[in-house]
């Protein structure tokens, strides 16, 4: 029997469809992947004309607890009305379900178009969505989601960016041991032969070059040093997470919020500086519109925009940190083709240097 890893990397349109009709439900056998990085996700077709968009977890990322933590704030969301997609029950009397030990669920699909630019009247308008969001977020916690802390989005991606380095070295140190063991008869062994694929992939891989590597890890965890304190001063609650302009859909209602697969235990600032990025003029009015549009429907501490730039500075290093981790993904080296590349590091490091210089000037207490 296939481990679910295997099966994740494998799934077929067979048993996509499987999975959507073990509650009684009937596909039109419409089944369409659809582009996503950390889980798979599908769009099928029901006999009565509806569709539905299926997500498959990646195994060994969330619990079974976390991911109904997600839902249960979807849930929650749609029962006050403010604009999500909430999970289905597919006939089983529960919106998560498991197949070939890969745990899913499927959506309503809902049609919208994702917008960069927004007026100041829009800007607001997403203000008070958000705003609705956290005013249900803050009613309850989420026992299993995790939070926004600096050991999880600093110290934790910078173990996995600087352990590929030492994982290197451990390999070619077995690999000579190996050989130093075999008898001197054998034939000699061409590059790649008898060794399992991820070797390979570990002996080809250092993610952050050497010459910068020790200059990186000082600055990040210069930087952690600073913002662990305020940080863990931050009140947290229930938040989307991942709230870049990708995740909100304009219908013709208005802005849908989507993708509550990184949905976290955090301050409500992160859920507002990605849509508003920086710390320039232009920056600051697009976050004065959306907090003018917030403030209506709840109370905003501002002192927290103060960690607009640590929390930039977390997600940096957590994003290289998850790319590495999903390196041996055939999917991801395709679509990150610069990330080992010297150019992506210097870009990644002076944006750090930026930050850091910022905060020399910002009280965060």
């Amino acid at each position: 029997m296939s481990a679910p890893g295997q099966t994740f990397f494998a799934l077929t349109p067979d048993r996509v469809l499987q999975a959507v009709e073990v509650g009684g439900l009937r596909s039109t056998g419409r089944c369409l992947p659809l582009r996503a990085f950390e889980n798979r996700v599908y769009e099928v077709e029901l006999e009565d004309e509806q569709r539905v968009v299926v997500k498959f977890y990646r195994p060994g990322r969330w619990s079974r607890a976390t991911i109904d933590d997600e839902h249960r704030f979807l849930l929650d969301l749609v029962a006050a009305e403010v604009p999500a997609v909430a999970p289905m029950d597919l006939g089983t009397g529960a919106t998560l379900n498991e197949i070939d030990g890969i745990l899913y669920a499927a959506f309503p699909k809902v049609r919208g178009r994702t917008l960069d630019e927004l007026d100041a009247e829009n800007r607001r308008r997403i203000g008070r969505t958000i705003g609705r969001m956290h005013a249900v977020g803050a009613a309850r916690p989420s026992a299993h989601r995790p939070r926004v802390t600096v050991e999880r989005y600093i110290r934790e991606p910078l173990d996995v960016l600087l352990s590929a380095r030492e994982r290197r070295r451990a390999v070619v140190a077995a690999a000579a041991r190996q050989r130093a063991e075999e008898p001197i008869e054998a034939a000699p062994r061409r590059p790649g032969v008898g060794r399992a694929p991820h070797v390979d992939v570990l002996l080809s891989v250092d993610f952050i070059p050497g010459s910068l590597a020790p200059r990186y890890r000082d600055l990040v965890l210069s930087i952690a040093e600073r913002v662990a304190e305020p940080m863990a001063a931050a009140r947290a609650q229930r938040i989307h997470g991942d709230l870049h302009w990708g995740n909100i859909l304009w219908a013709k209602d208005g802005p849908i919020l989507v993708d509550f697969d990184d949905c976290a235990m955090g301050p409500p600032v992160q859920d507002l500086w990605l849509l508003a990025r920086g710390e320039g003029e232009e920056a600051r009015k697009m976050r004065e519109d959306l907090l003018e549009g917030y403030e209506l429907f709840r109370e905003f501490d501002r002192s927290t925009l103060a960690l607009c730039e640590p929390l930039r500075a977390m997600r940096i290093v957590y994003m290289s940190g998850w790319i590495a981790r999903r390196w041996e993904d055939p999917s991801f080296p395709p679509a990150f083709p610069n990330f080992r590349d010297t150019r992506y590091w210097m870009h990644e490091y002076e944006a750090l240097i930026g930050i850091a210089e910022s905060l020399d000037h910002q009280d965060l207490r």
